[in-house]
């Protein structure tokens, strides 16, 4: 039988979803068939879609999209299919999430084909009906939950199903062959849907970056210009697809725009601070760094420290690096003020600081406050707070105390419950610190010697001694 003759024997269904398959995983082939798709079927690909048709049909997906979800029954699970998200012990709520998850998968996995195909298709405004439908559906929907394995079962649908739905469309428009006409007269439709159902306005949140890749796509960007009806809806709740967007229609007032929606999102602040280093306005950077670290001084002070100076405004410069300096555990922060800080400033930054005792003890250092150094170390030895780092604040200067207090240490690892090969690795690593501690080699090797020589004898701790080479 020839290949001609198998194929015209092959089930219509299989042959189109092998077509499908090959179309949308090779652009090469897909942009070919596109090209030469009869004119007729091209125009009715390219029509673009009224908002009158575009609401009608949202309006019969709603209801598809609302019958489905009303089926995913979370009270009566079907553990009969249940399939464990992995192998070996699952914890009993694991299990829950998982059934819950193939139940929801069961009621709408065809969702994502059905929209790929429209996408595919260049039908970019189907794919647009879709995901409107499905959002006020997940939004009026009313799942049981009796067991909050959910939470909140529309919370859920919107802001991990169909975000991850939206983020698999989005990965493919790159490689979609959509008229640019199409993706305007697409996200107009969006909107108009959005400022008619209000209800769900906060959630456009969940598309702003399929928005954002949607414009980038476009060839010519004068054409962007027709999107200015879609700020008829608050900007707050799309801030970085009306930012990207200002930036092509009217760059003049992106800064304006920017400041406007500072607190909206996190990309925003960064990219003006970026903007106004880029064009030299010093002041401007100040103005905007000190709102944003107002409002959150552990996302920003380490983004904005190396940007500013004592002489730009001396309270904010030490404010930010001492923050930096807390968070980070680096002792370079405190450097840069310790000679713009008050005694009083400091004792409250070392009570901030306490519960870190290497910061503590380098910040210490800094100030040649040694005394209080060996206090803090003489409180540790046996502790996993006995590290190397707060020993190098004092090894140089007390050689003996150091040696001291590790010889204490490395007792009180002996004395240990506990005790097993990795103490033994562990006091073996220690040795070859000891190494670096002057004028300590002859005391170092009487230990290692004691301990070597042990009674009853220590296989495991004589064998990591070899290996470390200190034997």
């Amino acid at each position: 039988m020839t290949f001609k003759q198998l194929f015209e024997k092959s089930d219509d269904e299989f042959k189109i979803e092998y077509l499908f398959r090959l179309l949308e995983n090779d652009p090469v082939i897909r942009n070919d068939f596109l090209s030469k798709m009869p004119p007729v079927q091209r125009a009715e690909q390219t029509a673009l879609m009224d908002y009158g048709e575009f609401k009608e049909k949202t309006s019969r997906s709603y209801e598809v999209f609302l019958s489905l979800i009303g089926e995913i029954d979370l009270e009566a699970l079907d553990w009969d299919s249940y399939v464990p998200p992995h192998g070996g012990y699952v914890e009993e709520w694991e299990a829950y999430d998982a059934m819950a998850e193939q139940e929801i998968e069961k009621a709408l996995g065809g969702f994502e084909d059905d929209v790929l195909k429209s996408l595919l298709q260049g039908k970019l405004s189907e794919v647009m009906v879709d995901f409107a439908a499905f959002l006020k559906a997940a939004y009026d929907s009313d799942i049981d939950d009796p067991y909050d394995i959910l939470d909140d079962p529309a919370y859920y649908l919107i802001n991990i199903k169909l975000i991850e739905w939206v983020d698999f469309i989005k990965n493919k428009i790159p490689h979609s062959k959509i008229d640019d006409d199409e993706i305007i007269n697409s996200v107009n439709l969006l909107f108009l849907f959005m400022e008619e159902n209000k209800e769900v306005q906060d959630n456009i949140r969940v598309f702003e970056e399929f928005l954002v890749v949607l414009i980038e796509k476009i060839s010519d960007k004068s054409r962007l210009q027709r999107l200015s009806g879609v700020f008829s809806v608050d900007k707050r709740y799309y801030p970085k697809f009306a930012i990207t967007l200002v930036k092509y229609i009217d760059k003049d007032s992106w800064e304006k725009l920017a400041r406007e929606l500072l607190f909206e999102d996190q990309t925003i602040g960064e990219q003006l601070l970026e903007w106004y280093l880029q064009n030299g306005k010093k002041v401007n950077y100040i103005d905007v760094a000190k709102k944003l670290f107002a409002q959150n001084e552990h996302i920003w002070a380490e983004k904005i420290v190396d940007n500013i100076l004592p002489e730009y405004d001396e309270r904010f410069y030490v404010d930010v690096n001492i923050v930096c300096c807390a968070r980070s555990g680096q002792v370079k922060y405190y450097k840069k003020v310790n000679a713009l800080l008050s005694a009083d400033e400091k004792k409250s930054f070392m009570d901030k600081i306490k519960n870190n005792y290497n910061l503590t003890a380098e910040v210490l250092k800094e100030d040649g406050e040694y005394d209080q150094i060996m206090r803090i170390i003489e409180k540790l030895p046996g502790t996993w707070n006995f590290q190397k780092k707060i020993l190098n604040t004092v090894k140089d200067n007390y050689p003996d105390f150091t040696f001291h207090m590790l010889e204490k240490h490395i007792s009180n690892l002996m004395k240990g419950e506990g005790r097993n090969r990795m103490t033994y690795k562990q006091i073996a690593e220690w040795f070859i610190y000891a190494k670096s501690i002057s004028g300590q080699d002859h005391k170092m090797n009487s230990l290692i010697s004691q301990l070597y020589n042990h009674k009853p004898n220590l296989p495991a701790l004589k064998d990591e001694f070899r290996m470390a080479g200190i034997v």
